[in-house]
């Protein structure tokens, strides 16, 4: 429920409230293509701590560095020293011209018709200036503001530069914080015939949320007609923003305003009356299909997976808010492919959350159940017990010796001696270690700390306090660390009820400022009250008697847990097409109907190749090799110097003239050599004709002693043909180890001028020993989920056979049960990421407490602004006291005065806690 004065609640809460009511419309006729490509062209021309794009991309300038311009720096505190080097600044200052009164010039890309222009130039703003485009030019004379808005039209533009003559300040830099390529049209309640507001959420996230809009305006002026080239509505774009504010008449004349929507245009039409536009929220086009479901052994948080589909959808991260809670659920299975807005309802519904889409337009991912909550006080007495006041229990009292605490009824315990043998102490609830002074003040403060699993909001609770209760508390509200509220109550009695509105918190803190006069604090119990602050009654709030529909009870709800196992099956063929592939086109995505992993992909067009090196892999000794020596337990051979001069392992092999070869091998130190001359290497020499190739660096600098094994490789042509010495050679007194020799000759395979370069070679040829079939063009993925691969490839163009191998995951199902009435329908809840039995067990709970509520509102009431989808209010009725419901379909229509209607169904979940004080207030 939308916050709101409490002048304005004891307004709207009146039997005879004032009637007149306001709506304002705005809707933003941006370019948004324009917006979007539009450019800085010579960067050079602008200061270095400018930001060239910002600017064009809605943010504003909050912080501003001083600088030297005439009569721009102020001396309040206000500024930050400017960096020297553009490395280290971080406050965007929007763009910044290096010279004095400079012009800006923003390019597009191609032409586009820009109706109007909202310019931030800030504090620095020019008085006089012009702005220039390809068909137009425009002469500014008398600007008085750094807030810039023209309506005029710049036709075909590909270009609009700003030029300065007079600005505010006399000398200084001319500056853009922020530019829009257009202006907002507004109508008022004036211009408004009547405008509808309809909402509709599931409070378990079983169906996606929506919010459509439609308002109707005068049009009788014609102001609005497609046929005039230059009217407005030629200018209005599908997705262009449209925001609503109600506003309500106040007894001392003024208008409070309550924000109501902020929606995407959808459609609009127009006649010789009345112009039509209608709106949705952003759901309604996040129609892109998510495949980026992975499988997580480890889990993965629902925070991290909704960042994911939003950051999938193209999503700004300003335009979303997810709950921190989502941060400590974890869940391993895939997200199926779905559409993203499906996608974040699975993972609304996984961790117990709403999703909507608020009235500033951002996407909510919410809790939506009463937290669990823990109190805790590190200023408490021995015999105290902080965690006690939320359990809603009777106290007992110890006789103190503070000053007239201790009675002479019977009804106070004597106090047992503090111990360290583990002592049981009565249920106290929290009482301080601190003592009040006898003005009543502290010299810490006693506090009492409050948290919860979750945020939680309410609109009011209540104390109870043992005998000498304090007189002031502070209220602290903090949410995900960040303080949200302070409010104090003075004048505290020993049961009092604090009929206050707090914000969301998940820690909520009580300082004690002011107690009783040489006593601590006891406190009792704390009792979170009412959840809503809202009463539908009977003659105020409802103009028609409430509609009850009894709804099929369901007996049992079963939760399907999905598991997920690895296959036992070996890799299969997934998909196999022939693409067409060119040079700068050359990667393909694949798509899988089952969730899929250890994903391969492969052209199959093979070239024959050897491996020249025998017994390169060491695995049963070093036959084969001269001078070699063997390290039985790696399987792999070594070389060392004992005295400073090369020592090396040598392989004879045939190598043929003009052909290019490929050579690559593992080396490894574990040692550091120390300092000697030589070059370390692993090479190809025929000493007969004193030429040598490859040159394959091993010195320590390259092989670093860290026991890792590196694997060098590279590529050279032979010259002479015969026989080539292959060696490995070290000068140092610690071993080299070497193992996985691999040498090809690729002109053989290849062909002469077909050759593959190094990268590739290293990319996609495998060790092997002897003859192998390698593919002959370059296949690999470079990006893959569970249901998609997409492959890259290189040395081929024209159609192209691809196929990608991998394994299926297998699944499994069980069922979390949970009975709900002795009769009824058995009901089965699938949420393909939950496998684990107590997220099930929990979800069942949550869901089971919303199929309980089986009992259904149809409500036609008088209009209300504040309230929201799932907004949880009391329902006067004469057999239920504190009858509590939860909206699930809200309309509110507007024809100068308010009406709605409202779907609601009876809601279980703060029956325990929330109790009715707006009577008694």
């Amino acid at each position: 429920m939308q916050a709101a004065s409490n002048e304005y609640k004891d307004m709207m809460r009146r039997k005879w409230r004032n009637p007149l009511s306001h709506l304002r419309v705005t809707i933003g006729l941006i370019n948004q293509q324009a917006q979007a490509s539009a450019y800085i062209p010579e960067p050079d021309m602008y200061t270095y701590y400018s930001d060239l794009v910002k600017p064009m991309d809605n943010y504003k300038v909050q912080e501003l560095y001083a600088t030297c311009d005439q009569d721009y720096t102020t001396v309040d505190g206000s500024m930050y020293f400017l960096p020297r080097d553009a490395a280290d600044v971080v406050l965007n200052q929007g763009i910044v011209t290096d010279g004095l009164q400079g012009e800006i010039e923003i390019r597009f890309p191609v032409q586009y018709d820009i109706k109007g222009l909202t310019v931030e130039f800030g504090k620095a703003y020019p008085v006089e200036f012009t702005i220039i485009s390809d068909k137009r030019t425009m002469d500014v004379t008398g600007n008085m503001s750094g807030h810039y808005v023209t309506e005029e039209i710049f036709p075909a533009a590909t270009f609009l530069r700003f030029v300065p003559s007079v600005m505010a300040n006399g000398q200084s830099r001319l500056r853009i914080n922020q530019i829009t390529m257009g202006i907002g049209i507004y109508f008022d309640s004036k211009k408004i015939l009547s405008a509808t507001k309809k909402e509709h959420i599931s409070p378990i996230s079983e169906e996606l949320p929506t919010i459509d809009f439609s308002v109707t305006v005068d049009n009788k002026d014609r102001a609005y007609d497609v046929e005039n080239e230059e009217s407005t509505v030629n200018f209005l774009e599908i997705g262009q923003s449209i925001e609503a504010l109600y506003g309500q008449a106040m007894d001392d004349g003024t208008i409070e305003w309550i924000p109501g929507t902020s929606l995407a245009l959808k459609s609009w039409s127009a006649d010789d009356t009345e112009m039509d536009f209608q709106a949705s929220d952003r759901f309604d086009g996040m129609d892109g299909t998510y495949y980026r479901g992975r499988y997580h052994p480890d889990g993965m948080s629902l925070y991290d997976m909704a960042v994911d589909v939003l950051a999938d959808a193209q999503v700004d991260y300003r335009d979303y808010w997810i709950d921190p809670y989502l941060k400590d659920v974890l869940v391993v299975n895939p997200m199926p492919v779905v559409a993203h807005k499906e996608a974040l309802q699975l993972i609304a519904n996984a961790g117990r959350c709403i999703l909507y889409q608020d009235r500033t337009g951002r996407i909510i991912l919410k809790s939506s159940f009463v937290p669990d909550m823990e109190a805790a006080s590190d200023n408490e007495t021995y015999f105290s017990h902080a965690s006690a006041i939320l359990d809603h229990a009777e106290k007992e009292v110890y006789a103190l010796p503070g000053q007239d605490y201790t009675g002479t009824s019977g009804a106070q315990y004597f106090l047992p001696r503090q111990t360290t043998n583990g002592a049981t102490y009565l249920n106290t609830g929290y009482v301080s270690e601190a003592v009040a002074e006898e003005d009543g003040l502290f010299t810490d403060n006693p506090t009492v700390e409050i948290t919860t699993e979750a945020a939680y909001k309410c609109f009011g609770l209540t104390l109870e306090f043992g005998r000498n209760w304090p007189d002031t508390v502070i209220f602290h509200a903090y949410y995900n660390n960040a303080a949200m509220e302070d409010y104090t109550v003075p004048g505290l009695t020993q049961t009092y009820v604090v009929s206050h509105e707090f914000p969301e918190f998940d820690r909520l803190v009580l300082e004690f400022s002011k107690g009783c006069p040489n006593n601590r604090v006891a406190l009792d119990n704390i009792i979170f009250g009412d959840s809503t602050d809202y009463v539908l009654e009977y003659g105020v709030e409802l103009t028609k008697t409430p509609k009850g529909t009894q709804l099929a009870k369901v007996r049992e709800l079963q939760v399907v847990r999905t598991i997920y196992n690895l296959s036992t099956e070996d890799a299969k063929e997934l998909a196999r097409e022939t693409i067409s592939v060119t040079a700068l086109d050359n990667r393909y995505t694949f798509y899988f109907s089952n969730p899929s992993y250890d994903l391969k992909t492969y052209v199959p067009v093979y070239v024959e190749a050897t491996n020249m090196v025998q017994n390169g892999s060491f695995d049963t000794g070093v036959t084969g090799w001269l001078n070699a020596q063997y390290d039985a337990a790696r399987k792999c051979t070594y070389v060392v110097s004992e005295d400073g001069n090369a020592v090396h392992i040598v392989q004879t092999v045939q190598m043929i003239s003009g052909h290019k070869y490929y050579l690559r091998g593992n080396f490894m130190r574990e040692e550091s050599p120390g300092e000697y001359s030589g070059n370390d290497e692993c090479d190809l020499v025929r000493a007969i004709a004193n030429r040598e190739s490859f040159n394959i660096n091993l010195r320590p600098e390259t092989i670093a002693p860290d026991g890792v094994w590196h694997t060098k490789s590279a590529i050279d042509t032979v010259e002479i043909t015969g026989e080539w010495d292959l060696r490995i050679y070290t000068y140092g007194n610690k071993r080299l180890y070497t193992d996985s020799l691999l040498l090809v000759d690729l002109t053989a395979a290849w062909g002469i001028g077909n050759e593959p370069d190094i990268e590739w070679c290293d990319k996609f040829i495998g060790y092997f020993t002897g003859i192998a079939s390698i593919p002959k063009y370059g296949c690999e993925i470079v990006g893959s989920s569970a249901y998609y691969a997409t492959v890259e490839l290189t040395g081929i163009t024209g159609p192209t056979e691809v196929v990608v191998t991998g394994r299926e995951y297998v699944t499994t199902q069980s069922k979390v049960s949970r009975q709900l009435n002795p009769t009824g329908s058995l009901e089965a809840w699938n949420n393909p990421l939950v496998s684990d039995t107590v997220h099930a067990a929990n979800l069942a709970d949550w869901i089971g407490d919303y199929m309980k509520s089986d009992r259904e509102y149809d409500l036609s009431y008088r209009g209300e602004p504040r309230i929201d989808a799932n907004d949880i209010a009391f329902l006067e009725n004469k057999y239920v006291p504190d009858l509590l419901i939860r909206v699930t379909d809200h309309t509110l229509k507007f024809n100068g005065g308010l009406s709605g209607t409202i779907k609601a169904r009876r809601d279980m979940s703060y029956v325990a806690t929330a109790k009715n004080r707006l009577a008694g207030q």
